[in-house]
């Protein structure tokens, strides 16, 4: 069959379209599949729905973020927070032990 598609040209377009009817028809099955299981309550079918095809369920969808970012993100939120504590008028002297858990952190320079 594949060596026919590449011999011959009318046959591959054909082909092509048979292939694409094929799809069609089963997207339609599919569909019609999914559009029962709502009209049957099924809970899972009724949430993909409207997530993909309602605006106002799609807004509400957060990319998950991967570990990576989190830990970026966390890392630097506590750069900040230190940022704002040495920052202050009042700041006071850090002892060994803090200066030893900032500097795990990367918050200070070895």
């Amino acid at each position: 069959m594949y060596r026919w598609k590449d011999e011959d040209p009318a046959f591959a377009r054909e082909m092509e379209e048979a292939m694409n009817e094929g799809d069609e028809l089963m997207n339609d099955m599919a569909e019609s599949q999914h559009y029962k299981r709502i009209r049957d309550g099924d809970y899972s079918a009724v949430k993909f729905q409207l997530q993909m095809r309602h605006p106002k369920f799609r807004q509400h969808q957060a990319r998950k973020q991967t570990r990576a970012e989190k830990l970026r993100e966390e890392k630097q939120r506590e750069r900040e927070v230190f940022e704002r504590y040495i920052s202050t008028p009042q700041k006071r002297e850090l002892d060994q032990e803090s200066i030893r858990r900032l500097k795990a952190k990367g918050l200070l320079p070895d």
